[in-house]
């Protein structure tokens, strides 16, 4: 009672001289904390690939995040190579690819994890390597006396591309060699007429192809 009588004593006083009582402090603002989550943090990876040319392969994109259990990893993964593009969704931390079929050589496959709302981003580069098809050589010739011998090539890969080399010979009494270029993996060959009689030994080479291994095949034929 008798604070408050001072200060209304105070408040007069101060009024006759014109002057204003002193505002009360205002209260200190409330301090608000902003928390931001960065994520678990992911790791991809992939085992590098190898296949021959021709065939497909398959790729195998393992998503892992910290503190979180394979069936809790969602999201996307990306690969690319060579100008081809594919995007799959990961499953149980897993996404799986078929790689396009490329000429023979090696690629570096880009992998990239997209991640989501909890799960943070991440990518890696995996080898993809294509090694050049095997290649058979089958053959048909055909030797008689007085005519045209005739070789027909036919390689196991439609795809071979090249050129075969055959020579068909006789020691002392025959040697040809004659050149043709494959098509679709075939050739045939015609060669110059012989009357020896006896064993011809023919030889037949592909060279290969930037794609195609290169053979070679040797056989003997009887002309009568």
């Amino acid at each position: 009672m008798r604070t408050k009588f001072l200060s209304a004593l105070t408040a007069l006083a101060l009024a006759g001289v014109g002057l204003a009582a002193p505002a009360a402090a205002a209260p200190a603002p409330t301090a608000i904390a902003t928390v931001s989550y960065a994520g678990a943090v992911s790791t991809v990876s992939a085992k590098a690939v190898a296949t021959t040319y021709g065939k497909g392969a398959k790729l195998i994109v393992s998503v892992k995040a910290d503190g979180l259990a394979a069936k809790n990893v969602t999201g996307k993964v990306t690969f690319s190579v060579r100008g081809f593009a594919q995007t799959k969704s990961v499953k149980n931390g897993i996404a799986r690819f078929n790689l396009p079929r490329l000429g023979a050589g090696t690629y570096a496959v880009n992998v990239s994890y997209a991640g989501n709302a909890s799960i943070k981003a991440s990518s890696t580069t995996v080898r993809y390597t294509v090694g050049k098809a095997k290649s058979k050589i089958k053959s048909k010739v055909v030797v008689k006396r007085g005519a045209k011998a005739r070789v027909a090539v036919n390689l196991n890969n439609s795809s071979a591309t090249g050129k075969v080399t055959v020579k068909i010979s006789k020691k002392g009494k025959y040697s040809v060699t004659r050149t043709v270029t494959l098509k679709k993996g075939k050739g045939v060959v015609t060669l110059p007429a012989t009357k020896a009689k006896g064993k011809y030994s023919v030889k037949i080479v592909y060279k290969g192809s930037s794609n195609v291994q290169g053979s070679t095949v040797k056989t003997k034929v009887t002309v009568k």
